[in-house]
């Protein structure tokens, strides 16, 4: 084990204590933000109330500019969260999970524990500028630190002390640190070319650690066997860009770019027995079950990335442009998985033509593209088998296509009123998938109470997750003052029709709209505001997220029709 994670023991222990916060008389900018959410499902198991929220922040700004040419700006951003929201898992309506669990109503969840999520993070940026004659330089330095225990069951259902019928439990601890550092040119020279360069540097370590074990009832337990899991993988990025824009003609621009990455990552870890349960393996303290030495455990994705944009301006109001981008996300281990190895690099090659456009004196500004996406060697998440009890693979899909039109437009008809819209058709299939997961019911009947059985499939036609056909949304805002100071009304509906929550389709979202709405106060000279707002105003039930997990089908339901309040003060 690497000797830079040898106290990440201490840093678990250390996780709830208290962070204090330093007033300083050179912040300029600065919000204190709290939001609370009042549980309003509940765990019928254990009694207490399901899908709690609470949220406190604080952010801050601090800019000096010791010369004319030459400002410093320090950021700061604290956050401090604590929900079940996240991992408080029910019963796929419709589903019969393999102790015989079934749906039992919105907002509903039947566990044996209670699920947790805390989160403290805090991030810091400091960004330099200095403007020369031929260039201004600027160089932007950013550090994250991720602190996440949580604790839920892997799937909805309450489990059975028999084999085959238990609930998965999941204790785990994340820290993440990351640490980025980019050095910018840009060019302050008229004429028709104009540039800009770069280096940029990533280092991220991030540990996790698992606690997965079976459902017990006395001394009577299920699978898994109780193991802990210490999983490390660290990432360092290297990369260095340029991009030039020359115009042709007064009226026509062509922008070509290309960026060049080099991504290196090592994963380490140990899987030990976790104790105090009636069916932990009896093996001496601190035994060593497994490392990843299985597989490759330290991978370089080298890649070469481009863009190209010819644009032309049709009027000065007017502007038409078709683009080809080539995007590129790197590779990847699955920390705790250490038979897992490191996923293939994603790439995808996007073309795109549109038009942008402010018209009626800029009363109007609507744009419109139509776009076309090649997708490769997609990287996927699954828990379904054959994933590990309270584990997860990560693998490639094949390939996809993706196509639609897009349109978002503003409108201003007087002052302090604008109506803001859009809409999306999209067509997302994979083109390519012959070794997809797909998952079907279990016929019930003898010592099969439900659940799910899952086979290597072809999914070579089928839709890509989480993609609407259609969506849109529209919304307005308006402004007034009043001797009180101003006041800002605000509402939106959004809608997405049906979608699959999972590459083999099996489990949908029912098409929705969501209406929100909020009423703003702020007070003349002053720098409070004062904020009611409303969501989920038609009560809409339906989910964050839903999957196949240990075999069960489970889903997350988003928040009901919320009201609330919320005060902001600017220093």
């Amino acid at each position: 084990m690497s000797a830079s994670y040898a106290n990440y023991d201490t840093v678990q222990a250390n996780f709830y204590g208290s962070t204090p916060l330093t007033d300083t008389v050179a912040v300029n900018f600065a919000a204190l933000y709290i939001n609370q959410g009042d549980g309003w499902g509940r765990n019928l198991f254990t009694g207490q109330e399901a899908f709690r929220f609470k949220d406190i922040g604080f952010q801050g700004k601090l800019q000096w500019k010791p010369g004319p040419e030459t400002k410093i700006t320090l950021r700061g951003f604290y956050d401090r969260v604590k929900t079940d929201q996240s991992n408080a898992v029910a019963m796929y309506p419709g589903s019969v999970g393999t102790d015989g669990s079934v749906y039992r109503g919105e907002y509903l969840i039947n566990t044996r524990l209670t699920p947790f999520t805390r989160q403290r993070q805090y991030n810091l940026s400091l960004k330099g500028e200095h403007r020369f004659d031929l260039a201004t330089l600027t160089t932007v330095t950013g550090y994250i630190n991720n602190r996440s225990p949580s604790l839920q069951t892997q799937s909805p259902v309450l489990g059975q002390p028999a084999a085959g019928q238990g609930a998965i439990n999941l204790g785990l601890f994340q820290t993440a640190k990351t640490f980025s550092q980019e050095l910018q040119l840009t060019s302050n020279a008229e004429g028709p070319f104009r540039w800009i360069t770069g280096l940029f540097y990533y280092s991220d370590k991030t540990m996790i650690q698992t606690q997965v074990y079976g459902t017990c009832v006395g001394t009577a337990c299920t699978t898994p066997v109780p193991t802990q899991t210490n999983g490390f993988q660290d990432t360092k990025s290297y990369s260095a860009y340029a991009e030039g824009t020359y115009d042709l003609t007064e009226s026509t621009h062509l922008t070509l770019g290309i960026r060049y990455t080099s991504d290196h990552k090592t994963l380490d870890g140990t899987s030990r027995p976790l104790p105090g349960f009636p069916n932990s393996p009896s093996v001496p303290p601190g035994t060593v079950l497994s490392t990843p030495n299985t597989i490759d455990t330290s991978v370089t994705f080298n890649k070469l990335t481009y863009k190209a944009v010819l644009a032309q301006d049709i009027t000065d109001d007017i502007h038409a442009y078709a683009s080809l981008n080539r995007g590129f996300k790197s590779g990847g281990y699955n920390p705790t998985g250490f038979t897992n190895p490191a996923s293939r690099p994603e790439v995808l090659d996007a073309y795109e033509l549109g038009l942008k456009s402010e018209l009626f004196g800029r009363a109007l500004r609507l744009n419109a593209s139509a776009f076309y996406y090649d997708y490769k060697d997609i990287q996927l998440r699954t828990t379904a088998p054959p994933a590990p009890p309270g584990g997860t693979i990560l693998f490639n899909a094949a390939a996809a296509h993706i196509k639609g039109i897009d349109v978002d437009f503003v409108i201003v008809p007087t002052r302090g009123l604008t109506f803001t819209g859009g809409f999306e058709i999209l067509d997302a299939q994979y083109t390519r998938f012959p070794a997809g997961i797909c998952t079907t019911p279990r016929p019930i009947g003898g010592a099969v109470l439900g659940g799910t059985a899952s086979a290597t499939c072809n999914l070579s036609g089928y839709r890509l997750p989480q993609a609407p056909k259609f969506s849109f949304s529209l919304g307005l805002t308006y402004h007034v003052e009043t001797p009180l100071g101003g006041f800002e009304f605000s509402a939106s509906d959004g809608y997405k029709s049906k979608f699959a929550w999972e590459s083999d389709n099996r489990l949908q979202q029912k098409s929705y709209h969501l209406i929100n709405a909020s009423l703003t106060w702020l007070p003349t000279d002053s720098q409070f505001s004062l904020q009611v707002f409303g969501r989920n105003l038609g009560s809409k039930y339906y989910f964050v997220s839903a999957s196949n997990a240990g075999g069960n089908d489970g889903h997350i339901p988003g928040a009901p029709r919320t009201y609330g309040v919320r005060a902001r003060y600017n220093f």
